[in-house]
């Protein structure tokens, strides 16, 4: 099971209620604890409280004449979901809405569960990720024998609009490592 940011904290509680269906949890740019305190977090969260995602969600309509260019370094496919994100006050309030409670759920980080499946979780941090930050050392240092990847330089939290080749090289690897320690286990 992979997850990405939030959707890693999502693939822990997988792990955590069904390990036996769950073999191994690749966690990318991993959003595991204290989601509120985080940069991005701190300067964010009063978007997702009420009255604003309804009011951003209708605004979104001010944003179909946005030209695509703005997003030029951005692969068209990614601008295509992202025009067709900004043309959908309901998914905009849907984002924010999870969001918020994003903001409060993802709270403490459950070192008891991540010592527990030590051998079956992989981590891949971005270098400078503002949604995970400062917390970062605390999952590193519960995590000291999981392992542990810090992302090359200019791989950001969202990865997968220009730099999905590394992450998924790195994942390839992961991949390649478990193959061989089954072929090992079959001999």
């Amino acid at each position: 099971m992979a997850g990405h940011s939030v959707g890693a904290w999502i693939a822990l509680q997988v792990l955590k209620a069904r390990p036996s269906d769950v073999s191994q949890v690749f966690m990318l740019c991993p959003t595991l604890s204290h989601i509120a305190d985080t940069p991005n977090g701190r300067r964010l969260q009063w978007l997702f409280r009420t009255p604003f995602p309804k009011i951003i969600s209708y605004l979104s309509y001010l944003t179909r004449p946005v030209p695509l260019s703005l997003f030029f370094p951005w692969p068209s496919p990614q601008t295509a979901v992202l025009r067709s994100l900004l043309n959908s006050p309901a998914s905009i309030f849907a984002c924010l809405s999870m969001a918020h409670e994003e903001m409060i759920t993802i709270r403490e980080l459950d070192t008891a569960l991540l010592d527990e499946h030590r051998p079956r979780i992989y981590l891949y941090f971005a270098e400078d990720d503002e949604w995970v930050s400062t917390h970062k050392a605390s999952v590193v240092r519960c995590c000291e024998a999981i392992r542990v990847v810090n992302g090359e330089a200019g791989v950001p939290h969202a990865f997968c609009i220009n730099h999905s080749a590394e992450v998924a090289s790195q994942c390839s690897l992961w991949l390649g490592l478990l193959a061989l320690q089954a072929q090992d286990t079959l001999r």
